[in-house]
């Protein structure tokens, strides 16, 4: 670092404890890149078909629905292939399913830590590990569940429903952040009264304890560990309900959809529920009001409506399943009957 780059630092009045402080924030992208560079270049060495890879995708059993086409030797052109996704109801709804879950997730991940240190008023470092391991084991008990019970895709599909309801009925958790009492700032630092006051301007938090905050940092964690679950389960699904030919595009056409309706706008809508928890009385002076109870209520709109949209497109992809799976048993059974002897 510069000698210019710190005297510019220290002309601003600011330090590593202050709010407005961000650091090295490009430092994770370069570490990150150069493992995923180290880590990919032994695939490299990998052939293009594993032993016994044919014979797997042979003998694979897919669950498709019973109106779709089931000639796995069936090449047809991109175009073709997505006309055929886009009428695979099946996986237009594991699509919405994913949507709602990312936008969860990316939410979670961007604002949760603030909101963490913002309504329970502990540190950033505390508030930043909260879902780090929340978010590890969720990824890793998605697919151990999966692999141990051998879990079919209208088993997955309910395990996803009961996900989402225990989503939606831990979320009212987040009602149990400390009361804020009308705290105030002002240039970053707490104003609410004279004992709570740093004088010395590094825009450290009001110092509040309270016996919610527990409550509140586990109801999150759980929050985030059930989405982080859902998003394992729902690539399993995915590749149940499409022929193998079509999983590039399917997956292209998922990522596609997830990123513009979830991914992008969910941060946004967390931050402007961020923004509207405080209004400047003074302008000039930045004397800032916090109000804890409105942003607890934004946030858990923000997370009870995505939720409620998975939990009906499950339900309804279980509806679906179920019926197709009578269907195709029936027309079995047809054809059973009218075998030549």
């Amino acid at each position: 670092m510069s000698i210019s780059y710190l005297n510019f630092l220290s002309s601003l009045g600011i330090s590593e404890s202050n709010y407005q402080w961000v650091g090295a924030w490009w430092l994770g992208y370069v570490i990150f890149a150069i493992m995923c560079f180290a880590f990919a270049l032994p695939i490299f060495g990998y052939a293009n078909d594993l032993p016994g890879a044919s014979s797997i995708r042979a003998a694979k059993i897919n669950e498709l629905s019973v109106f779709s086409s089931s000639n796995l030797k069936e090449r047809v052109d991109v175009y073709m292939t997505i006309w055929k996704l886009l009428h695979n109801t099946t996986f237009l709804l594991i699509c919405l399913f994913s949507l709602c879950d990312m936008f969860v997730l990316c939410g979670l991940n961007s604002f949760g830590p603030k909101l963490i240190e913002l309504l329970m008023f502990v540190s950033p470092t505390f508030a930043g590990f909260v879902f780090l391991p929340a978010g590890a084991l969720g990824t890793l008990i998605g697919g151990y569940i999966i692999n141990k019970f051998k879990m079919h895709v209208c088993a997955m599909m309910k395990f996803q429903l009961l996900l989402s309801i225990a989503v939606i009925a831990v979320a009212p958790t987040i009602f149990s952040h400390c009361p804020s009492n009308n705290l105030e700032y002002q240039n970053c630092s707490c104003v609410s009264s004279s004992d709570q006051r740093h004088p010395d301007g590094h825009g450290k938090p009001c110092s509040k304890h309270c016996k919610l905050s527990y409550i509140f940092v586990v109801g999150y964690a759980l929050i985030f560990c059930f989405a982080c679950i859902c998003l394992t389960t729902t690539v399993s699904i995915t590749f149940r309900v499409i022929q193998p030919y079509q999983a590039t595009a399917a997956l292209s056409m998922q990522t596609l959809l997830v990123k513009i309706s979830g991914t992008v706008p969910s941060p946004l809508i967390f931050g402007v529920a961020l923004d509207s928890s405080c209004f400047f009385k003074d302008v000039q002076s930045r004397h800032m009001k916090i109000e804890n109870q409105k942003v607890a209520k934004y946030i858990f709109l923000i997370l009870l409506v995505p939720k409620v949209i998975s939990v009906l497109a499950m339900a309804i992809m279980i509806s679906l399943h179920k019926s197709n799976s009578v269907s195709k048993n029936l027309i079995e059974d047809i054809t059973i009957e009218v075998k030549p002897a």
